[in-house]
This record gives structure tokens, C-alpha cells and sequence, in this order.
């Protein structure tokens, strides 16, 4: 990344006063690192800074310092200075909160995702990153801020949460680099790690076992789904963040190059995790219904009923693959 990119960036920052952060619906480690991790930034230097997500926070992530600050409401008509946009392949993809950005006088994008209305101006994406947390934690660098404890923890949180605990393909030498610096930060990988891998509610263990037992293959083994119904989150008490990593299950089998989770989130409507192994891209087959991500993870939403939306996905998700081959 180009400093003068950064500097760019930096200017518009430095020149504004009350600043708007958002991330991306259904909040993942990533998006709500960024956040907290920028807001403290920004709260150094004397800045007005409000975090805003559309969607609740996953409460697996609640021991992040800072997580308090951010809100679920702002009235409509709040003028700002700056909206940075962070960890979102489109500006649509912060759901509700689309509405303020009408209000803001300048609208900076971070992201690490190749997206589609990148814009100019003072936008950074780097699509080599493998978290946008490792992007904003260079800005703060060019910045000269102090990367507390409380930063680190949350760069970190976004690093590891992106890159699997460093297991994906995603994760590079700058990317171990800039986790070392966190480290000698502050941070703990073992603490992170713990919290959001291996810490669970007895309700999500009983998700778990559901999804276990529903998971099938097709197309001679290489593509393996599973999938929950809104009345299984009911029985089990379960919450919607419960369902998170579920989808890596389906990957894990031998054989499987992509695997897909469904959930059932509403009467109308299914939400669906994809997952692949290297040589395929899962972002274009989400992209067929309306969504993205990432080469080896992506998601999208499909407004039908998961009795009618799973068999069509996965029609197009075969038909897909075999074009590939």
C-alpha cells in the first residue's frame, strides 16, 4: 500500500471533528476489531467518534474492551464530518445504517475485500491483507498512535478471526509480523483464541449436534452441507451467533472442496455460509445469490424458506463447480 494513500487518508481524519464509524451487517471479529480498535484511536486524538452497528454484536465477542461503545441507534439527520466504512466489500453492506451516510460530509472506505463501489478519494483497500484489522493497525502506525493493550487485543481479535487462528491460506509473513507487534502490545492469542474458539454455551453445543447430524454430501462427495431450522434454535435455546463456524464442519471431511451451512432465520428467509478448500473460490458462488466474501469464505442471504432455498443453492452451487472442471 502506496503511503501517500495513507497520507490521504490521514488528512481528511486530522481535518475532521465528529466522525461516524460503521461496519458490515451481522458483525463478525473483524468488522467489530476495526471498530473498536479505530474508535480508541480516534478518542486520542480528541475526535467525536460514534460507533454504529445495524445488527446486535455476537456475544461471544463481549470481552473485547471497548465492545460498550458501540451503539444499535442514532438519529436520523446526525451530521458528521466523516464516515469511515470499515470491513465491507460495498457501502450497501452496512444495512441499516446506509441512511446516515447521506449526512456525512466525506465517506472513507477500509477494506480488504475487492468489492464493487470502491470510489477514490481516501479510500484504502488492500485486497492482499488477509483482515482489514491488519490495515487499520498500519494507518494507526502512520498515524503515531499508541497502540494500547486495548488496541492490540482488538487488532488482534480481528486478525485471528479472519484467519482461522492463522490456519487459512489467507495469512502471509506481514501477517505474522503485524501480530508480532501486537503481541509486544499486548495482546494474547491464547486469550483470543480461547474465547472465541473454545468457549461455548451448553445450547450451542446442542446446535452443534443438530448440524452434525444433518450433514450430507453430493456430487461424488466433493461438496458436503448442512444446515438448522428456525424450530431448532427454539429447542435448543440457542442464540443466532451460536451458529457461527458451523460451516467449517462440512469443509473438515475428507474429500469436500466446499462446504455450505444453511440457517433458517426467518419463515422467508435463509442465510448461507460457504466454505472451500484451496483451487476454488467460494465469493463467485456467493455472488450468485447476492452475495460475497471471500475466496475460501463467503456468505448470502436468499429470501426463501429453507425447504425451497437449499435444494435451489445447491442445483446452482453443483451446476457452478462442474463449469470450473
Amino acid at each position: 500500500m502506496k503511503k501517500n494513500k495513507y497520507r490521504r487518508t490521514i488528512e481528511v481524519i486530522n481535518s475532521s471533528k465528529k466522525i461516524l464509524v460503521l461496519a458490515h451487517v451481522n458483525p463478525d471479529g473483524d468488522s467489530i476489531g476495526c471498530m473498536i480498535a479505530l474508535g480508541s484511536a480516534l478518542n486520542q486524538l480528541n475526535k467525536q467518534v460514534t460507533l454504529l452497528s445495524a445488527d446486535k454484536l455476537p456475544s461471544l465477542y463481549s470481552f473485547m474492551p471497548g465492545i460498550e461503545n458501540i451503539v444499535h441507534y442514532l438519529k436520523l439527520g446526525t451530521k458528521f464530518d466523516l464516515c469511515i466504512v470499515v470491513d465491507c466489500d460495498n457501502l450497501e453492506r452496512v444495512g441499516s445504517s446506509y441512511e446516515h451516510l447521506q449526512y456525512c460530509n466525506e465517506i472513507i472506505e477500509i477494506d480488504h475485500h475487492l468489492g464493487t463501489t470502491r470510489g477514490d478519494g481516501a479510500n484504502i483497500i488492500d485486497t492482499n491483507a488477509a483482515a482489514t484489522g491488519e490495515i487499520i493497525y498500519k494507518l494507526l502506525v502512520e498515524m503515531n498512535i499508541d497502540i494500547t493493550t486495548d488496541i492490540a487485543e482488538s487488532l488482534m481479535t480481528a486478525i485471528i478471526t479472519d484467519t482461522g487462528s492463522f490456519r487459512f491460506t489467507n495469512v502471509k509473513p506481514e501477517t505474522l509480523r503485524i501480530a508480532a507487534d501486537l503481541l509486544e502490545a499486548g495482546a494474547s492469542t491464547g486469550m483470543i483464541s480461547q474465547k472465541v474458539y473454545d468457549t461455548r454455551t451448553l445450547p450451542s453445543l446442542k446446535l452443534i449436534g443438530i448440524a452434525l447430524n444433518n450433514i450430507k454430501t453430493i456430487s461424488n462427495g466433493r461438496i458436503a452441507y448442512s444446515f438448522i431450522t428456525k424450530q431448532d434454535m427454539v429447542d435448543t435455546g440457542a442464540q443466532d451467533s451460536d451458529t457461527d463456524g458451523i460451516v467449517n464442519y462440512t469443509r473438515s471431511i475428507k474429500g469436500v472442496d466446499i462446504g455450505l451451512f444453511f440457517n433458517e432465520t426467518a419463515a422467508e428467509t435463509t442465510k448461507i455460509s460457504f466454505r472451500a478448500r484451496d483451487g476454488y473460490d467460494v465469493s463467485k458462488a456467493a455472488k450468485l445469490f447476492g452475495g460475497g466474501g471471500h475466496k475460501a469464505a463467503s456468505g448470502a442471504t436468499v429470501e426463501k424458506p429453507l425447504n425451497e432455498a437449499m435444494p435451489m443453492v445447491l442445483d446452482k452451487v453443483t451446476e457452478w463447480m462442474e463449469s470450473l472442471t
